[in-house]
């Protein structure tokens, strides 16, 4: 590259509030793999969202 040229933030955070707002807004099961996906969930539940893993579906739900 060349010195002064613009370059693409490698933060994933854009990608992980995405994610948080897709997850706490959704009416149906959800899944997903990968290190975004995990660590929005991690921060859901810190915030105090119930979500719970079904096994048999393989997928999360949220818990009112």
């Amino acid at each position: 590259m060349t010195r002064g040229s613009k370059t693409i933030s490698s933060s994933l955070r854009p990608q992980i509030d995405t994610t948080k707002c897709r997850i706490r807004y959704s009416i149906r099961p959800f899944d997903g793999d990968g290190y975004v996906f995990k660590t929005a969930l991690k921060e859901l539940r810190k915030e105090g969202l119930n979500i719970k893993y079904i096994k048999e579906k393989c997928s999360y739900i949220l818990i009112n």
